[in-house]
C-alpha cells in the first residue's frame, strides 16, 4: 500500500512539474511585448506583486497530472502484484 501511494506521488509531482515547465517554455516563446521600444524609459519602474489567480486551465492540468499518475500507478501495481 506505501509503495502504491508512493509511485502515484513521485508521478503526480513528475507530471504536474514537466507541465508547469512545458507550459512556461510555451508561454515564453510566443510572448511578444505590447510596448514598443521608445516607451520603456517612460515605464515604471514599481513592480507590483498581486494574489496568484487560479484559472481553469490550472485545474486542467493538474486533473489531467492527477489522472496520468493514476494510470501509472495502475500499470505498475499489475506489474508488482504478478
Amino acid at each position: 500500500m506505501l509503495k502504491k501511494i508512493g509511485i502515484f506521488l513521485a508521478t503526480f509531482l513528475i507530471v504536474s512539474v514537466g507541465f508547469q515547465i512545458g507550459s512556461g517554455i510555451l508561454l515564453t516563446s510566443f510572448y511578444v511585448p505590447k510596448n514598443p521600444w521608445n516607451d520603456v524609459l517612460s515605464l515604471s519602474s514599481e513592480v507590483t506583486i498581486s494574489s496568484p489567480t487560479v484559472n481553469v486551465f490550472t485545474i486542467a492540468a493538474l486533473v489531467l497530472a492527477l489522472l496520468i499518475a493514476y494510470g501509472v500507478m495502475k500499470v505498475f501495481s499489475r506489474r508488482f502484484n504478478r
